[in-house]
């Protein structure tokens, strides 16, 4: 792979020096007009110099994050998210949702006497930033563009007479609900979304997922200590979309979610009224229509094509129940025999693999297929982001 890096040369320096010599002889490093200044000595490591992350990251204007569970740090300014993972030898980045671009390193991200040391020009060019290095005075110079404090004029105090109250930002993920109640929340990296209300009754869980990261995990808090979690893994900064299903007995008021991820994420509450055929087919993590049982066993036959779990639940939405119909790994199909009560509404919710088929066939003559694909679904994600892209 090409490396699209240049390594920032510092000439006259053995590149062994110890941390102790890097902070005698001085390297300073500036910001357009403003010296940065360090907690922990930055150190050169393969004539890469390394900074400490949050220092960079921060007078850069950029919003930073360290994930401890998959050893990241997690950069975001404006549409464009970066990623390093500790001591790997490739960063990721992401813009305007889309997947995320994986480009060589020259020295990874580590870690030194704890502390998370980043490459400077890495970070600097990654975010368009002009980066030179003046060995006569051993100064590193990141140009942005952005005029120093003391040229930017202030602005007349009749612009500035609000009350301070009135200045406070709006939430960064509102609930939006339609005249359809479905209510949707937005957002990228972690977030914690406070005053979550949902009316009582069976709901589709739509999650989207754009941009870097290995994972997502949201969780719904609500209730006496209740819970509603996803937790999704990702391929690489690859997009992910999928539907589970909600069933709360009671109406959720004043509830939370707590979202671990690194991309940009959607979450949509959806009031379950669309039905199902008997012959169900789908790719990915789905949820589908609602049937009534007409009698009370059915010869269904389960079939996967794919390389991971294969998991199905059939919900009782009539008493508020579930069991566990198919819980395997790798490609499957057998036929099975499910009891059903008469009179009641049930639906399946299935974990696949985003490009695994499934099909669950009762084998009802005639019976036309029903589809449900996770592909499609990120398929109308990426669009809806071109369209906004254009309208913007």
């Amino acid at each position: 792979m090409k490396r699209f890096f240049s390594g920032l040369l510092i000439a006259g320096m053995v590149l062994a020096c110890a941390p102790s010599a890097f902070a005698k002889d001085g390297i300073t490093v500036n910001v357009d007009a403003d010296e940065l200044t360090f907690d922990v000595a930055p150190q050169i490591i393969n004539d890469r110099l390394m900074v400490p992350m949050r220092a960079i990251f921060e007078k850069l204007d950029a919003e930073v994050d360290y994930i401890a569970e998959e050893k990241a740090v997690v950069s975001r300014k404006g549409d464009k998210i970066i990623r390093f993972v500790i001591n790997s030898d490739y960063m990721e980045i992401a813009e305007g949702g889309s997947d995320a671009k994986k480009i060589e390193l020259d020295a990874p991200a580590t870690i030194i006497d704890g502390r998370t040391l980043v490459p400077l020009r890495a970070v600097a060019e990654s975010f368009g930033y002009d980066v030179q290095w003046y060995g006569d005075t051993k100064t590193v110079q990141i140009i942005t563009g952005k005029p120093p404090a003391y040229l930017v004029p202030a602005k007349p105090a009749e612009e500035n007479t609000k009350p301070a109250e009135e200045k406070t930002e709006p939430a960064e993920e509102p609930a939006v609900e339609n005249t359809e109640g479905v209510i949707e929340y937005t957002g990228m990296g972690q977030k914690t979304i406070e005053n979550v209300n949902i009316p009582e009754g069976p709901y589709y869980c739509e999650l989207y997922h754009t941009g870097i990261g290995n994972s997502v995990n949201v969780v719904l808090h609500y209730g006496d200590n209740q819970k509603f979690s996803l937790n999704k893994s990702l391929d690489n900064g690859s997009s992910y979309a999928g539907r589970s299903f909600l069933k709360s007995s009671m109406e959720i008021t004043d509830g939370w979610i707590e979202v671990k991820a690194s991309g940009n994420w959607r979450i949509k509450f959806i009031p379950i009224e669309e039905k199902t055929t008997l012959n169900i087919r789908g790719t990915g993590d789905m949820t589908t229509g609602t049937f009534k049982a007409e009698k009370e066993e059915y010869n269904v036959l389960f079939k996967y094509v794919g390389k991971h779990n294969f998991i199905v639940k059939l919900y009782d939405i009539t008493e508020g129940k579930n069991k566990l119909a198919v819980n395997e790994i790798g490609n499957y199909d057998e036929t099975k025999k499910i009891t059903l009560t008469v009179g009641h509404e049930y639906l399946f919710e299935v974990q696949a693999d985003v490009n695994g088929g499934w099909n669950i066939d009762f084998g009802v003559k005639d019976e036309k297929p029903t589809t449900y694909s996770s592909s499609t679904l990120i398929k109308k994600e990426l669009m809806r982001k071109d369209e906004q892209k254009v309208n913007s």
